[in-house]
């Protein structure tokens, strides 16, 4: 699989540009590879990634703030308060809550972020 995939996802402009207007990223924690989904204002999804634990630990540093969305869970208490001290806004999601999908996967938290009453602001 490669580092970034895209057939989901709207064509405006380069992926690196699409990715610098995001907004939120989505992040599925896991041992060794980890998937970022990257989200416009409209949580639409904009460009994915998967990275290994040493290109993930610097993949906010230096970027403009962003609402960083995590499945709770031990390694997301950690992270979390990484990424707040680079200035960036999370929000942990009940584990229960991201197994209703069919997948527990990156773009799922960001389907669970535009349901009704998932605390995002108002738009």
């Amino acid at each position: 699989m490669s580092q970034t995939e895209g057939s989901h996802f709207e064509e405006s402009g380069s992926r690196e540009e699409s990715t610098m207007n995001a907004t939120t990223v989505a992040i599925d924690l896991a041992k060794d590879v980890f998937e970022l989904a990257f989200a416009d204002a409209n949580y639409h999804a904009v460009d994915r990634k998967r990275l290994s634990r040493k290109a993930f630990a610097r993949v906010l540093e230096n970027r403009e703030p962003l609402h960083v969305v995590m499945e709770a869970c031990g390694s997301a208490q950690y992270w979390g308060q990484r990424f707040e001290r680079l200035g960036h806004r999370v929000t942990l999601r009940p584990a229960h809550q991201v197994r209703l999908g069919h997948a527990r996967t990156a773009r799922h938290l960001l389907r669970l972020q535009r349901a009704p009453g998932a605390g995002r602001p108002n738009v």
